[in-house]
């Protein structure tokens, strides 16, 4: 155990060697730019690129009937099947593989007594 803690209190010391001596050859205005960096960093900020090329604005995305459609259905699905068991949810998952999800939402709903 000795050895590696040797072995890594060496290679500290080297790291810090390295890291001082670097320090050393920059001038105040490249290491306040290098603080700037390290510390957006640290606190998880990425500092963006001085000319970044203006984006396109994109068209607004247009959804067919049919697509709205299917989103009802699946939206639907999903907050009917959260009102159940793992077990009763197994067997509604299976009738929606099954015979789809429409069939699945139906028989959701006559279980709760919707229907």
């Amino acid at each position: 155990m000795s050895k590696l803690q040797a072995k890594i209190e060496e290679v500290a010391t080297r790291f810090a060697e390295t890291i001082v001596e670097t320090i050393r050859g920059l001038t105040i205005d490249e290491l306040t730019g290098f603080m700037g960096a390290a510390r957006g960093a640290l606190l998880g900020q990425e500092k963006k690129p001085a000319a970044a090329a203006p984006q396109k604005a994109k068209a607004p995305r247009v959804e067919s009937a049919k697509q709205r459609a299917a989103r009802k259905i699946q939206g639907s699905y999903i907050g009917l099947l959260r009102k159940f068991t793992p077990k009763e949810k197994l067997l509604y998952k299976r009738i929606a593989k099954d015979k789809g999800v429409p069939e699945a939402i139906v028989a959701m709903k006559k279980k709760l007594g919707r229907v």
